[in-house]
């Protein structure tokens, strides 16, 4: 069975009242292929937009990937908006959105 061990560190390099700026670094060992590298940020102003950022390494087609996010509190809903985009070698990238609406 194909099995993973991936570990992770997140780092707040700045964090304030109004805004945050974290990374993250992830490394993923597959029992069937090569580590895999992951590193990402993230930027949060007013705990409402994000504008998110991360790499890929060793890996076959994916490389660089982007995004942001927008929390609806402020029009009484308790939900958020994301869009992300996933950048491939050969193929076209990928466009993800998710609307979360919390009850």
């Amino acid at each position: 069975l194909p099995t993973a061990l991936r570990f992770g560190v997140v780092v707040d390099l700045f964090k304030e009242a109004s805004q945050q700026w974290i990374s993250t670094l992830q490394i993923t060992r597959l029992n069937d292929a090569d580590e895999q590298y992951n590193l990402g940020t993230e930027y949060v102003l007013n705990n409402m937009f994000a504008a998110r950022a991360g790499y890929k390494f060793a890996y076959d087609q994916e490389n660089f990937t982007g995004g942001f996010g927008v929390k609806l509190n402020s029009l009484g809903l308790n939900s958020s908006v994301d869009y992300g985009y996933n950048h491939f070698t050969y193929l076209p990238g990928t466009h993800s959105f998710t609307l979360e609406v919390q009850f």
